[in-house]
């Protein structure tokens, strides 16, 4: 977990650090990573011992703040340049290309549509930027908010780092049969989607399920209802298994029902070592495949 912690957390989030012709401690801000069910393991980030504050208004007099994971509030990054607060940029950078692109959208001759789950950090550090038309989906939602909201301008589709690329195609095979326009700009999610959606991992899952005729896959996670483990969960639910979400030791079965056959994995965000001793838990309590 140490290795883990100095990768996450660098030694300016715990120490002041030169900065300029002074010393500044530097500070996460929760306000941009943390909701109360999904976002930044609160388990970990206190395991860890970093500098956090709430909001920007918590900051101690000198302090500055460390961008990191679901980025900014546009808002709140005004607010800092103008009171001259140190700051330290390391945002996903699959989030800052959603951003970019974001601020890139023409209002006057296109209708952004960005795939994103409303109340989700990053929704709410962009919606300041949001233009008025803009159409919200999700994978289950889509067709629904488009043929209610669409004004006949062309499409520019944003898609969140943590959907499935069959997500993205998805929508986009819709609109093409349904909204065709030759403006329409549709593949922006090629430089948004995280690269944990692109190695391999829901394909596994689903070679899994059916290599092994898995019923029932245990996913260990801080939440469920973060982004990529709804993606995962979408996943699974696909190819007919069932999703089991382990947050807490008490999540985990007392036993394993007969002829029952169960996969094991870790969701995408980082979890507290906490979390990573269920492994051990689960592969004393039984013998499955993780």
């Amino acid at each position: 977990m140490k290795k883990e912690i100095a990768e996450y957390f660098p030694k300016y989030l715990h120490e002041e650090i030169p900065y300029g012709d002074k010393k500044v401690k530097f500070y996460c801000v929760l306000k941009w990573v943390k909701r109360e069910n999904k976002g930044a393991n609160m388990e970990m980030v206190l395991e860890s011992g970093i500098n956090y504050v709430s909001t920007i208004d918590e900051l101690p007099e000198g302090a500055g703040v460390y961008v990191t994971g679901y980025d900014i509030d546009l808002n709140d990054y005004e607010a800092i340049k103008q009171r001259n607060i140190p700051i330290i940029e390391r945002p996903c950078p699959w989030i800052k290309q959603l951003r970019e692109q974001l601020l890139r959208v023409n209002h006057a001759t296109h209708q952004a549509v960005l795939m994103i789950y409303r109340g989700h950090m990053v929704y709410d550090c962009y919606k300041s930027a949001f233009p008025d038309d803009i159409i919200i989906i999700q994978p289950d939602t889509y067709k629904e908010a488009m043929q209610k909201h669409r004004n006949g301008k062309p499409v520019h589709l944003l898609v969140y780092a943590a959907f499935r690329k069959k997500d993205a195609i998805a929508v986009i095979d819709y609109i093409n049969r349904n909204h065709p326009h030759p403006d329409n700009i549709l593949d922006g999610y090629k430089k948004t989607l995280c690269i944990w959606t692109r190695q391999g991992l829901f394909e596994e899952i689903e070679q899994a399920i059916h290599d092994n005729y898995l019923n029932e896959i245990w996913i260990l996670c801080s939440s469920e209802k973060d982004t990529s483990t709804q993606s995962i969960i979408r996943e699974v639910v696909e190819h007919g298994a069932r999703p089991r979400i382990i947050t807490r030791e008490i999540d985990i079965p007392p036993s394993i029902p007969e002829n029952e056959n169960i996969g094991v994995l870790f969701a995408a965000i980082p979890l507290s070592s906490k979390h990573k001793e269920y492994i051990d838990i689960i592969k004393k309590r039984f013998s499955i495949d993780y």
